[in-house]
């Protein structure tokens, strides 16, 4: 769905973390499991840079969550940027609980089923502290018109849309970014995004893991 011009609840670039380790190894890493970056990661970061450096509207803010992979991929990319670095740990990957550290091909039935992840966290509770931290993003408005850029996870990213009513299957690769905008009520909100970057094919080998 493309972005168009209408009173939004809250704007912003969207990107997944560069790829991390666990991604190299195809195992699920939620928000306990705290993997780095892999040395693919790190140079991703700069091609996603290149984009970030000249994309309309312009960066205000980079907010990133408080796992390595997303500070990380945040920092690498505001080498462009030069602008603010906030942590924003609302975004942070679901708790997996019992299910940190399978095998993707055993963590993506579990994640199909629907259900909570056992000793982790509940998607009620997963999808209320996002909508916490939109909210309050949206109450930081750039009077020059540039938008924040949230750097955080795979399972986020499909958190948000189905938040929106948005069934989606379909996980981001590393470094996807898309231009964001939340539009209606917060009790209801609906979505409009717009695929502005993905990084070269030989560059986008990554496992979809979070």
């Amino acid at each position: 769905m493309n972005i168009e011009e209408n009173e939004v609840l809250v704007e912003f670039y969207f990107m997944r973390h560069a790829e991390s380790m666990a991604n190299q190894k195809r195992i699920a890493s939620g928000t306990g499991s705290d993997s780095r970056l892999s040395e693919t990661g790190e140079q991703q970061t700069t091609l996603a840079a290149d984009f970030l450096g000249q994309v309309e509207p312009g960066i205000s803010s980079v907010h990133h969550t408080d796992m390595h992979r997303a500070f990380q991929s945040a920092s690498g990319v505001n080498k462009s940027l030069n602008v603010p670095l906030v942590t924003a740990a609302a975004f942070n990957e679901q708790m997996l609980g019992e299910w940190e550290g399978a095998s993707w091909d055993e963590a993506v039935i579990h994640f199909l089923s629907g259900e909570d992840p056992p000793n982790g966290e509940s998607y009620a509770d997963f999808h209320d502290r996002i909508l916490a931290g939109l909210k309050e993003l949206a109450d930081k408005k750039s009077p020059d018109g540039k938008i924040p850029l949230i750097v955080s996870h795979g399972g986020v990213w499909l958190a948000i849309n189905r938040m929106c009513g948005v069934k989606t299957q379909k996980w981001p690769e590393n470094c996807d970014i898309f231009r964001v905008r939340l539009k209606g009520s917060w009790e209801s909100p609906t979505l409009e995004t717009e695929h502005v970057f993905q990084l070269p094919s030989e560059e986008n080998h990554s496992t979809l893991t979070t």
